[in-house]
């Protein structure tokens, strides 16, 4: 899944090939934006798994 954002900053977010695990690219205009936007994006991931989905 690829997400085009503003002013520059994209995310692309893909299972691995060969290994379990999700892959998470950025670009951003800065290293330090990029960063930033990792550590958004994987802690927003982070909540949405470990909370059980309402109802179950």
């Amino acid at each position: 899944m690829s997400i085009a954002l503003y002013a520059g900053y994209m995310v692309n977010l893909r299972q691995s090939g060969n290994e379990p695990e999700l892959r998470c690219y950025v670009e951003a205009p800065s290293q330090q934006q990029a960063n930033e936007l990792v550590e958004i994006l994987l802690s927003a991931l982070v909540r949405c798994f470990s909370n059980p989905a309402p109802g179950s």
